[in-house]
């Protein structure tokens, strides 16, 4: 299942060399998946069972920098590795094929107690695009 978010790169997000800070990436990649869980309306499911979304592991590497008012767009691939949801982000510069980051992220239902919650049917089977 594939998804994409739009952004634009805005001036404090850079660090003092004039390119988007390494952390903010990060924030960026987050932005899309919480506009991904939005749309397929997966917030609503969490709220209703009191579970939440929790990154587990974050792999990313930085090719090229963004610059003030660059416009990027994040491309996510998804599916499921047993439990988790994996996540494929890379960011693009729009409108080119420039890859300007490469990530893969890992996450899995908790509930506020803390205890960890398998993926349900019904979004295992949309990330499989049986939906």
């Amino acid at each position: 299942m594939e998804h994409e978010y739009y952004f634009e790169v805005r001036g404090y997000e850079l660090d003092s060399l004039g390119h988007v800070n390494n952390s903010v990436y990060l924030c960026y990649l987050e932005a899309a998946r919480w506009k991904f869980f939005k749309e397929k309306k997966w917030v609503e499911y969490s709220d209703e069972n009191r579970l939440h979304l929790v990154v587990t592991e974050t792999t990313i590497r930085y090719i090229k920098e963004l610059k003030v008012f660059d416009k990027a767009v994040v491309k996510s691939r998804w599916e499921h590795d047993g439990e988790f949801m994996v996540a494929h982000q890379d960011i693009y510069l729009e409108g080119t094929n420039k890859k300007m980051v490469k990530s893969t992220i890992k996450l899995i239902f908790v509930s506020d107690d803390r205890i960890v919650h398998g993926l349900p049917d019904f979004i295992k089977n949309e990330l499989d695009n049986k939906v």
